[in-house]
């Protein structure tokens, strides 16, 4: 009986050492499985650290484009809203060069044109007219 005991004995002995064995196995390879899943989550990180700055960046290309375009709205605006415009037939004399309005009165070309538009003139003399008017006064 001493002999079968001590069987049984070495027996339970040897089946705890073969489960702390496995325990030891399976605890390694979890160990394994987790620093490889670490591994994949630091580097999706940094994939995603990276999309994301360049999310940012285009997010950042997009507002500024965006200002620059409502700047330029403004300006369109502005501009459009000083601009007259003369169209159509103007009536001009040939000789004088003085423009017809709509009531009928002749004024001079720059009144008319400073009158129908956000153009303003200065006077000056041409070559010619110098020649004509001022000979060698040059």
């Amino acid at each position: 009986m001493l002999a079968l005991q001590k069987t049984l004995k070495t027996n339970i002995l040897i089946a705890i050492l073969g489960f702390i064995l496995i325990e030891s196995l399976l605890l390694a390879v979890l160990k394994l499985t987790i620093r490889k899943l670490e591994a994949m989550v630091v580097e999706e990180r940094s994939e995603l650290a990276q999309k994301n700055a360049e999310l940012e960046e285009d997010i950042q290309i997009r507002k500024q484009v965006e200002e620059e375009k409502a700047c330029l709205i403004t300006d369109l605006q502005q501009a459009l809203d000083e601009v007259k415009t003369l169209g159509g037939l103007l009536p001009i004399c040939g000789y004088c060069k003085k423009i017809r309005d709509d009531s009928g009165y002749w004024n001079r070309l720059e009144n008319y044109i400073e009158l129908h538009t956000t153009a303003r003139f200065s006077h000056g003399i041409c070559d010619d007219c110098m020649e004509k008017y001022f000979p060698g006064a040059k």
